[in-house]
């Protein structure tokens, strides 16, 4: 009888683990990552459908809105880039709810209120007017999400954006975005890889992030080192590789 409870219970645990819902997450979040990489809004947008459809299975399920918030973040990061307006205001305000309602359904948790506290970032960036209102709130969600787990790479790396983007009259600092972008690195190489749905993405931004702070202070030489660092982990980030590094390459050539 023991020896058939125990069988119950491993086949029962493995069913859940392996669930449709559990898969169809997984498969969004390889998707987030790849389109983010590669910087492809179509691979994104599949990502969020497939986020949609374990919402509708599972409406309380808060991983699920986490990723969806998550999927609109980095579709947000595209539009921004790209100046898609009218794509930026059709997302933006989903972004912000969904992340809102993982809050609810995980209310010690720190990960969607540090995402939230990114896409009001963008929110400011798009319109400046707007920090003096969101600005406050971005910093109250980065701070409570420190205070329930101080080592959070990704809180790390989003305060590191906030100062780093931040006039010095408002608290900016370069200096202190580069200790929590180093710290956010440290904070990740320190991770081990597990099969859970909790969140693991974030470490190549934290490279590219900690070499844009070196660059600011024109430490050029380290800047180089953590872009390379980052294109040994993923040789495809796009933003790294097609952006950050090659700009600085040719800014030091013409030097």
């Amino acid at each position: 009888m023991k020896q058939m409870a125990a069988f119950l219970f491993a086949f029962l645990s493995l069913a859940v683990a392996q669930s449709p819902i559990d898969e169809l997450m997984r498969e969004g979040v390889k998707q987030t990552e790849d389109g983010w990489a590669l910087f492809d809004k179509q691979t994104l947008m599949s990502a969020r459908s497939n986020f949609e459809r374990a919402i509708n299975a599972e409406p309380e399920n808060k991983y699920a809105m986490y990723y969806l918030a998550y999927s609109e973040y980095r579709l947000l990061t595209y539009a921004f880039s790209r100046k898609h307006n009218e794509m930026f205001d059709q997302l933006v305000d989903s972004a912000v709810e969904h992340c809102k309602k993982a809050i609810e359904l995980g209310s010690d948790w720190s990960e969607p209120k540090a995402l939230l506290s990114g896409i009001y970032g963008y929110k400011i960036a798009k319109n400046w007017m707007s920090a003096m209102t969101l600005g406050p709130k971005a910093d109250g969600l980065t701070e409570e999400a420190l205070e329930k787990n101080p080592n959070n790479p990704r809180v790390l790396l989003f305060r590191g954006i906030s100062f780093f983007n931040k006039p010095s009259m408002f608290g900016g600092s370069v200096d202190k975005a580069q200790a929590d972008f180093k710290k956010s690195v440290e904070e990740f190489e320190l991770q081990e890889k597990t099969e859970s749905l909790e969140p693991m993405w974030g470490y190549t931004d934290a490279l590219a992030w900690l070499g844009k702070a070196y660059e600011k202070k024109e430490m050029n030489d380290k800047a180089i080192e953590v872009y390379k660092k980052a294109l040994v982990v993923n040789p495809n980030f796009s933003w790294i590789k097609n952006v950050l590094l090659p700009n600085l390459e040719k800014k030091m050539v013409a030097k």
